[in-house]
């Protein structure tokens, strides 16, 4: 299902902003699961609307922006297909290529899977958070508020009013030794 486009032009400012995102999940993850890993973004655009994952169960990883300066709270996610998640979250806690395989075939996530789950969102937030420094000067910061599990075509949970834009980028993504996969980033404007 696909979200209306604003009519807002895409700042030069947005791709930078994402591409600066992209960077500093790239070296947290690569720090923690000891292995390459890379995200390309293919497409950053402003929508008015939230997006739904394609095709498959997603996991949102997601996040809370603050504003320093007013107190107010925007949100957004890190969306990934689930087995993806899954696999990131068995190489998380360093198990072997077929502990990874048959996380990936997860239905549900065990109590160990949920924590290393809620650890990523940590981390994705903390990397976010560093991009964001650079981008607003300390003036709004970012927190984790907790993976979600979302069926194919809804779109995740997160506080969001229609009809504000947010920053919506199409990454692809990659771990070393495994095929490249697709995240969405939904992002409050920062500018």
């Amino acid at each position: 299902m696909s979200a209306p486009l604003s009519r807002t032009p895409v700042a030069d400012s947005d791709a930078e902003f994402v591409a600066a995102i992209c960077a500093r999940v790239t070296r947290s993850l690569e720090g923690l699961l000891e292995r390459g890993f890379a995200l390309w973004p293919r497409r950053v655009e402003r929508r008015d609307r939230r997006v739904a994952g394609r095709r498959a169960v997603h996991l949102a990883f997601r996040l809370r922006f603050v504003d320093a300066a007013t107190g107010s709270v925007r949100e957004g996610c890190l969306l990934l297909p689930w087995e993806e998640a899954a696999a990131l979250a068995a190489r998380s806690l360093m198990l072997g290529e077929r502990t990874v395989a048959a996380f990936r075939k997860l239905r549900r996530p065990d109590e160990t899977t949920k924590e290393a789950l809620r650890d990523l969102n940590v981390l994705l937030a903390g990397a976010v958070d560093r991009a964001l420094a650079s981008f607003t000067f300390g003036r709004l910061s970012c927190v984790a508020f907790g993976p979600q599990g979302v069926r194919p075509g809804v779109r995740p949970a997160f506080e969001h009013v229609e009809g504000e834009e947010l920053i919506v980028a199409r990454v692809e993504a990659c771990c070393e030794g495994s095929e490249p996969f697709e995240v969405v980033w939904m992002l409050p404007v920062v500018g």
